[in-house]
Formats: structure tokens, sequence, C-alpha cells
């Protein structure tokens, strides 16, 4: 019997719903007619704990292509274990017929295929191997995942011909580590003879990662390796520098055709595609909202992102869609040939991760927005979204820093917005004792990034948004209306009546002043936390509520004020006026940073926790 089959719990981490029992992979380089390709293999083995462990028996396999050449995945194995009733294990194996391809992107593509007959307390097991003529694309490794894993390990063989450097995060010191020279048969490419350099690391008893809220992206903090080609050496003697320093980066990208040269075109041929006598007349700020708004009237994004234009611009112009380098390289062009300052920036989204300053590593960019110089003034901007305004980039870009493309040149600029996104609510409560309800008029009002998401998540959908109010509570909606969805400059509002069950005791009436808008459990969960808070942007919320007393009704009780203000947030709770028939009630809180440290988490844990318990505080009425 396999004994991983015979324990129900991981000792070391009895919550887990699966551990993964090993995670091996092999990288080595193989001679061909047209030089070295590389691949790679991987080996796991898998124990499912619980019923919600049972999604680690659905596997994904990522791998590149660009245009007509494909990395080739290969010799898919996978099998799952389990024990009958009469005591016998029961083996089930993949049919390779069941394995699809599921596009990522413009450069990525997905095999996937499910394990058949997984269960809680099945083993699975899977390999696989992926050939590649990508020699850049010497595969990172990742040694944590969200579930523990009892041993990690990664080889790679080394020829001679190509050197990388690697950058480790999370724990540094390997369990294993070993560097040997390959002992076997030598390898000969052209007239010189080597044999492999074998590197070896290792790690034992790794525990999970906890998927904590308000990180920016698990890949910032797994226990990790990436690997970037730096030097190419050749047959001559010489020596091909892949990696050098952040100036020649942006020379390079510069020179390119599907990025710097793509700009270059644009910029020359500004003058067909803007009237840039009418354009000088104005301001250098109204010419770039006009600039802006014309690309983003006139083409759509394609929802992909990369670094590269993936069409021509003649390509881009007659089918009007293109990815974010297509859309936003044509716009710094554009803004370049109307005379003003402007420079791509190559960024990282949030999902993709951080950036190292100290490692010029292309790879660790995935998008590109701009940037322009008015009068020392910068704004960032973006022309995929056509609901963030001008002077905004989108939230899922707000990831700490970009580097700006200049020649000779290493500038990187900000992509924090420092200033605060709030959501402003304005609440009337009719108490409505003989309906035992409370009628209620409701006014939202977003700003910047609140309203960007709000306006990305419900596309202005009067039924989708309907549905989410009765997810709070609310029934009886009537008069739903919007206002200022397809402007970026005002803004946006929601507005709405409707009816919610009141809390009645005995003789007492009990209201919640701010209803269900107000959070009532704290998000932040962790005794302690060693990541930083990352909210994307500073954010608030602003409430003021009237509450209509009902007849034969008093007030008895109403919460107390409370005031808190220092750097990290402000908090400002009060009664405005107190009437015979009505109380006005307002609440103020802001979030002022985008980013807490984990210094801060204790103090930034206790004032959401003072948030939550004051302004989800009940007035309280009884009858007279």
């Amino acid at each position: 019997m396999l004994p991983e089959l015979t324990f129900k719990k991981y000792a070391k981490d009895t919550n887990a719903e699966a551990v993964m029992i090993y995670d091996i992979g092999e990288s080595r380089f193989y001679i061909t007619d047209n030089g070295f390709e590389l691949n790679f293999s991987r080996s796991v083995k898998i124990r499912i704990l619980k019923k919600s462990g049972i999604k680690w028996g659905e596997v994904e396999i990522p791998y590149y292509y660009e245009g007509e050449i494909l990395e080739k995945v290969y010799d898919i194995e996978a099998t799952s274990y389990n024990i009958e009733t009469n005591g016998e294990i029961k083996k089930t194996v993949l049919n390779v017929n069941t394995v699809y391809d599921e596009k990522l992107n413009e450069y990525w593509r997905i095999k996937k295929f499910a394990i058949p007959n997984v269960r809680e307390g099945s083993i699975v097991e899977f390999k696989y191997n992926i050939r590649s003529p990508y020699l850049f694309n010497l595969r990172d490794w990742e040694f944590q995942r969200s579930i523990p894993i009892v041993y990690s390990e990664y080889t790679t063989l080394m020829t001679p011909f190509y050197e990388y450097i690697y950058i480790v995060q999370g724990k540094t010191k390997f369990d294993i580590y070993e560097a040997k020279e390959d002992g076997g048969f030598e390898n000969q490419f052209g007239s010189i003879k080597y044999r492999d350099m074998i590197y070896k690391f290792g790690m034992k008893d790794v525990p999970a990662f906890n998927d904590e809220s308000f990180v920016t992206s698990d890949k910032d903090y797994l226990w990790k390796m990436d690997f970037q080609l730096a030097k190419v050496h050749q047959l001559n003697g010489s020596v091909q520098e892949v990696i050098s320093t952040w100036p020649k980066l942006c020379n390079d990208l510069l020179k390119e055709p599907k990025f710097g040269k793509y700009c270059n075109v644009v910029e020359k041929s500004a003058g067909d595609i803007l009237n840039l006598k009418e354009l000088s007349a104005k301001s250098k700020l109204t010419q770039l909202e006009n600039i802006v708004d014309l690309v983003k009237r006139t083409y759509s994004w394609n929802g992909n992102s990369s670094k590269y234009a993936t069409k021509t611009l003649k390509e881009f112009q007659k089918e009007k869609t293109g990815n974010c380098a297509n859309i936003n390289l044509y716009l710094a062009g554009l803004l370049k040939g109307a005379g003003l300052e402007a420079y791509p920036i190559l960024i990282s989204t949030r999902d993709n991760g951080t950036v190292y300053k100290d490692y010029p590593f292309l790879h660790f960019f995935n998008y590109v927005v701009v940037i322009v110089n008015i009068d020392g003034k910068f704004f960032l901007t973006d022309a995929t979204e056509p609901l963030c305004p001008f002077n905004r980039i989108p939230s899922r870009c707000l990831n700490n820093m970009g580097l700006i493309i200049k020649k000779d040149a290493e500038e990187w600029a900000k992509l924090i917005n420092p200033e605060i996104s709030k959501i402003e609510e304005f609440l009337s409560i009719k108490v409505n004792p003989l309906e035992d309800s409370l009628n209620l008029n409701i006014f939202s009002i977003y700003s910047i990034y609140e309203a960007f998401d709000h306006k990305s998540k419900f596309k202005n959908d009067i039924a989708e948004i309907s549905k989410s109010l009765n997810n709070k509570g609310y029934y009886s909606i009537d008069s739903l209306t919007t206002e200022n969805y397809d402007s970026t400059k005002n803004k946006y509002i929601v507005k709405y009546k409707a009816s919610t069950p009141m809390v009645k005791i005995e003789e007492k009436i009990y209201v919640s002043p701010f209803l269900s808008e107000v959070l009532s459990a704290n998000p932040l969960k962790q005794t302690t936390r060693t990541y930083p808070v990352d909210f994307t942007y500073p954010f608030g919320k602003k409430f003021t509520t009237e509450i209509i007393i009902p007849d034969g009704y008093k007030v008895e009780f109403v919460p107390a004020p409370l005031i808190i203000n220092n750097a990290m947030v402000s908090v400002d709770y009060k009664t405005i006026t107190s009437e015979e028939n009505k109380i006005t009630i307002s609440g103020n809180y802001s979030f002022k940073k985008a980013v807490y440290e984990a210094t801060e988490y204790s103090n930034l844990k206790y004032v959401y926790n003072e948030i939550i318990k004051k302004f989800n505080e009940k007035v309280i009425l009884t009858k007279i």
C-alpha cells in the first residue's frame, strides 16, 4: 500500500486541504541541428486531505509561443490512487485525449486536464515535459505554494555556452544545495567538448503560503527562484552580453521595431491623424486630454497585456483594436507628434508581481503606459480604459514603480496615486413600525478609483446593480438610476429607493444608521503580519444619514462621537442634529496610504475594529 494513503491529516499543518509529497523539476540543454534547446521536466505527487483540496487534481501547464514557433508539451502522464471499500487500491489513469489547450494571451497558452477519479483521500501523481527553442525561457521554480510541500527540488544542468543569473525570493537558505560537474559522457558542440554543470536546489517541509488579504501578488512573497539569461558564449570565444544595465535596456527597446520604432512611425504620422494647428491653440493639458480621448474613442483594448505591439501600425489602424502596447505606444507617438514631452513606461501589473530595480530583467514587465511632462508636472495616462480619467492609469497598473523608456537613462516613475478615492453615502431612513420595515432613499457618489472599479464591475447594468443590493439585504428596489457613467470628469452617482427589515425588540426599535453600507467584519484576519498591507490606492467612505422618527417614538440612545486622526487614518463619527422627529448622523473614515508596512499592521487592524464597532452601533428608538 502507498504509505501516503494511510494518514488523514498532515501533522505539520492539520488544517491543510492537501499536501504535496514532492515537487521535482529539472531543466537541461539538448544539442540540435540548429544549436540548443531547453527541456524542462516536472513530477508531482499530492495527497488530497479534504473535499476543498480536490481542485489539486486539476492541472495547468503554461507554455510559450511566438508566431508559429511553440514550445512543445509532451509525455503527459497522470494517475489517481484510491482505497476502495474492500481495501484494494484502485488506480485510474488519465486519458491524454482529454487534455485541451486554452489561449492565455498573445504569448502564452495553457494545457489543462483533470486527473480522473479524484476525491477526498486520493493520491494524485502527474508528470510532463516541455521542449523549448526559447533559451531565454529557463524555467523559474516555485518552492512554495498554497498547500504545504514535504519536499521541493529543482535541478539545472547548465551548458557553458549560456550563462544565467538568478534571484532567490523568500527563504534564501536551501536545505539542499549541490554544484558539481556531470561525471557522465562528454558533450561536444562544434569543436568544443564539455560537461554540464549540475546545480541542485532543495527545500524540505515548506509551509503553505496563506493567501493573505491585501497583497499585491502572491508572486511577490512565495519562496521561489527567477532565472534570466545574462550572457551567450560563442564558439569563436566571443561573448554576447544579454543583460547589462537599465540604460542599455532602454536603448535596445527604443531600437525595437515593435516598441520604439513603432512609436516613432506614429510620431511622424501625427500630422495626418491630428489637427495640429487646432491643438496648438489649446493648453498643453487640454491637448493631452483631447489626444487621450481620441485614442480611447477610436481604438479598443483586446484585453491582452504585453511589452510589445503585435500589430503593425497599418493593421492597428484598420482593425481598431490591439493590446496595451499597440494602444499606448500609439498614444505616446501622437503626444510626441503634437509637441508634448511624452515617454512610454514599462510596468508590471499588480497580478504580475513586483519589479526589482537591482536586476535589469526585461521579463519583470508585462504592460506599457505613458508619462507626460507638462511644465514640470507629470501625468500618467493609459488609453485602454474609456472609464478611466485621462490623467489616471487603471487600478490594475498601480504597482509600485515603472521604468521610463528614455535614451541613455534610468528613470523610474511612482505608480501609486496619493489622492483618496471615496464613496459618499447619503441615506434617508424612514422608520415604519406598522410594516416592520425601514423605507430607504439612498444616494451613492463614487470618485476616482472607486468610480472606476464600480463602473468596471457592473457596466452600468441596472439589473446587476439591483442584484448586488438584494445581496445586501435590500428589497423592493425602485427608481434605480445612475448618472455620469460615460463621464470621466464627474463623479459616478447611483440613486434608488428600497426597503429593509426593521429590528424591533419589545417596545424598542434598533436602527443601524449606515445600514449594510459599512463593513461588519474586519478584513485583516491574521494575528501578526509579515507582508505589507496593499490597498491598491488610498480610500475612504463618508456617510450622512437622516433617520425619520415615527410618531409615538423618541430617541433613547445615539452612539457617542469618535475621532481618530494620524498619519495612517482619519475617523470622524458624530451626531450632527437631533430634532423632535429626525436625527442626523455622519461618519467619515479615510485610509490615507495605499500601502502600509507590516510594522503598522496591529495599529491598522485596531482602527478597522474601531470603525466596525462604532459604525455598526445602533440608534435606539423607544415608544413614548
